[in-house]
């Protein structure tokens, strides 16, 4: 877990370093001036994506990158590819500790239909999206319990399929680059397997079982930073 936590941080890093760096260039060539959203057939972008503002914090991660391509003019195809991890610790040195880490990784394909709003630097767009993730997660706890310590271990594997209408808009804030907001309204459903172990001072229980849920509402609040291309 902790390979692929550094390698998504990796990745991180890299994507931030790119928007930093064209960041830089459209502040070096002058002032920022709102400019039309290009949505004319043929038109690219390259699209990162920041996902989960509402539970940002030190240890937790979720976004992506992909591409927006118009087949025609209005109408885009987005695929991309998002990674998501989350790590926590309570108490590592009290008489509970729990230790827990989670990550995603996945590719989905949106469909979005553009439309001109009062000014040509503003594009409203709505459509649909279809995910395919693979997860895992691993949780880590010991407490105080009769004789000694008890340790509870999980760890689980699954897959999630989602499909979501979504809603969003660019906004051309300098030529050849946007910032949107997007939200996305539909269902996922995750199966997998969860495997967990009870550790006491005497003995050592193991079970494993599948399991399946769905979830239905709003998956995800994005922004997104495109530059075109």
């Amino acid at each position: 877990m902790k390979g692929l936590t550094f390698a998504v941080t990796t990745l991180v890093l890299v994507v931030a370093a790119l928007v930093l760096a064209v960041a830089a260039l459209v502040l070096a060539a002058g002032p920022a001036q709102a400019a039309s959203v290009a949505t004319e057939r043929g038109d690219k972008a390259i699209v990162f994506t920041f996902d989960g503002l509402s539970s940002m914090h030190t240890g937790t991660y979720e976004g992506g990158v992909g591409m927006r391509w118009y087949v025609k003019d209005d109408l885009a195809l987005r695929p991309g590819l998002e990674v998501s991890f989350d790590e926590n610790e309570l108490d590592p040195a009290g008489p509970a500790a729990r230790e827990r880490s989670d990550w995603s990784a996945g590719i989905n394909l949106a469909l979005e239909k553009h439309r001109r709003g009062p000014a040509s630097s503003v594009s409203p767009y709505f459509g649909g999206l279809l995910g395919f993730s693979f997860n895992g997660g691993d949780s880590d706890e010991s407490r105080p319990g009769q004789g000694g310590v008890v340790r509870n271990e999980t760890t689980s594997n699954s897959t999630t399929i989602g499909i979501a209408a979504i809603l969003g808009f660019e906004w051309g804030f300098t030529e050849g680059m946007t910032l949107g907001a997007e939200y996305r309204l539909g269902a996922e459903w995750t199966t997998g397997d969860l495997e967990t172990s009870v550790t006491t001072p005497t003995d050592t229980t193991s079970e494993d079982a599948d399991f399946s849920e769905t979830d239905l509402g709003i998956s995800a609040f994005s922004v997104l930073l495109s530059v075109g291309w």
